[in-house]
């Protein structure tokens, strides 16, 4: 009560008995009257206990009782339920241990400190892993291929970089293991090859050739993982109206954050009046953007824009200055159609000019056998060709083994999701699908099912196109200081089948498990996306 209410003299009963009577006070003035006893006794006595006051007191008493009795019950309620929890979680990892016991194919060593019995086998860690980074790996006892042949080795990984790399045996990893600091992937009887790099890959999808509803669907990060690429070169096709730069800058921007890596070429079919650009021109979109490795143009193609031997020289100039500036190759990359003119505009760009041959690379040079026949006089000559890896690469590349050519200029693509189009003689579609991320696999196992040794046709989807882009980070090698991007396989001389004589067994890139027995990696939509 305030002290207000009590001053207008408002009373209550307070069941005070005075002789025969009952005297109504308030609150205040019995508190006075009783200080005022006090006073006169001078004894200093404490006064009694009020009656309703002893009962508040006893009810709190009970009430705080009643509350620990409730703590307490509560706390052992949650000891029992972890305890359950403790033994379940224990009986399932002892069933997922014997489960990954009868397939030690492929497994990792883990140990941790307070395991008294020996380190147990298990897969790989998790897809996209933190942990990963933060971790070294150790994987150990592959026979290593970097491309070039270096026989059974343990590659050190950490920071998503190669650290280290040692022969077989080389490297003790028991104190770092029993300090919980270091994960080893046995590798015994496994190949250890860089990463496949893919020059010419449709990040956003190709298509469009046969209208909206034959635009090829933008590619998920899964697809291009489980075809063992680790790195990938994004362009545009026929149509840069409803695919455009913008979009595959994003979807670059994007998948670089993701255990992959991603560069592009500025251009499209479309090269006049001008090339599609970035920056305001190919020069400043290949010297200032990172990513940006040189230009694409379709020539010898009823789909592109015909451009002129003028317009293509102040192009591959550009370019090259552009490069330069930038630190990169600045090739002008050509999608080569099937026209009969094939190779002969090339040959006029460096005489013109005064370019090197590897300046100016053509793609899809197995399209018809007269092309083929005039990429190897190229390839003779010092120029760089790539090879897009459907049905015919195999014969293609063979045809310039055969020949004594150098294999060290060719390349090998996969042209994943562009459009695969068939025309008849009047130039009418009459066919439509698209390519798959898996061909380069594919086409090393053609060549080894033909007698082809692995050392021998690996470079030419790793080290060749990393080299002919100077991509950065060691990209298309497995080297210290370079990006670890390492792919794991499985290598059958006996398989009777092309499918079976190369299979994929686990795949890292920068550092990452991108793929394993129980996983495969993805972006937070399970599909690639830009904006």
């Amino acid at each position: 009560h305030d002290e207000e209410a009590l001053d207008v003299g408002e009373r209550e009963v307070v069941g005070e008995n005075v002789g025969a009577g009952m005297l109504r006070l308030t609150r205040r003035e019995r508190w006075e009257a009783e200080e005022a006893g006090d006073e006169e006794e001078g004894k200093g006595t404490m006064r009694p206990i009020p009656v309703r006051w002893r009962q508040d007191g006893l009810a709190f008493i009970l009430l705080g009782g009643m509350t620990a009795v409730s703590m307490l019950t509560t706390f052992l309620f949650g000891v029992v339920i972890l305890r359950q929890q403790s033994e379940r979680s224990d009986l399932q990892g002892r069933r997922a241990m014997a489960g990954v016991n009868q397939h030690p194919e492929f497994l990792m060593k883990h140990t941790a400190p307070l395991l008294k019995s020996p380190p147990a086998l298990q897969d790989l860690p998790p897809c996209m892993n933190a942990s990963d980074i933060g971790t070294l790996l150790l994987i150990s006892g592959a026979n290593v291929f970097d491309p070039t042949p270096r026989g059974r080795m343990d590659i050190l990984v950490g920071g998503g970089k190669v650290l280290r790399m040692f022969e077989g045996g080389g490297f003790d990893p028991a104190e770092l293991e029993r300090k919980g600091l270091l994960r080893v992937v046995d590798a015994s009887g496994l190949i250890a090859t860089p990463g496949l790099v893919d020059m010419h890959v449709h990040l956003t999808g190709g298509g469009g050739e046969a209208g909206p509803a034959s635009r090829v669907p933008q590619p998920r990060l899964s697809e291009f993982i489980q075809g063992g690429l680790t790195t990938v070169v994004g362009l545009l096709g026929t149509d840069s109206i409803s695919r455009s730069l913008e979009s595959l800058s994003m979807t670059v921007a994007g998948l670089n954050l993701l255990p992959i890596s991603a560069f592009m070429y500025t251009g499209a079919y479309k090269t006049l009046p001008e090339s599609p650009n970035l920056l305001g021109s190919v020069m400043k979109d290949i010297a200032l953007l990172e990513t940006v490795v040189g230009v694409k143009v379709a020539i010898s193609d009823f789909r592109g824009s015909q451009p002129t031997l003028s317009h293509m020289v102040n192009l591959a100039a550009d370019a090259k200055v552009g490069g330069m500036l930038g630190g990169k190759s600045g090739i002008v990359y050509l999608h080569i159609g099937s026209n009969v003119e094939k190779l002969d505009m090339l040959w006029d760009i460096v005489n013109i000019t005064g370019l090197p041959k590897t300046q100016v690379v053509p793609t899809h040079v197995g399209r018809t056998p007269e092309l083929a026949r005039a990429s190897a006089m190229w390839l003779r000559d010092g120029g760089i060709v790539d090879v897009t890896a459907n049905s015919k690469a195999a014969d293609v590349v063979e045809a310039y083994i055969n020949a004594g050519l150098p294999l060290e200029r060719v390349c090998v693509s996969s042209d994943a999701f562009g459009s695969l189009p068939k025309f008849d003689s009047n130039k009418q579609l009459i066919g439509y699908s698209y390519a798959k991320p898996t061909r380069l696999v594919n086409f090393l196992r053609e060549m080894l099912a033909r007698g082809h040794n692995l050392a021998e046709i690996l470079p030419l989807v790793t080290y060749n196109p990393s080299a002919t882009l100077k991509l950065p980070r060691g990209k298309g090698r497995i080297v210290e200081g370079g990006d670890a991007d390492i792919a794991l396989w499985k290598l059958n001389d006996k398989a009777t089948e092309a499918k079976e004589n190369l299979v994929l067994k686990g795949l890292f890139s920068k550092g990452m498990t991108a793929l394993s027995s129980t996983c495969v990696a993805t972006d937070m939509f399970g599909r690639i996306r830009s904006t």
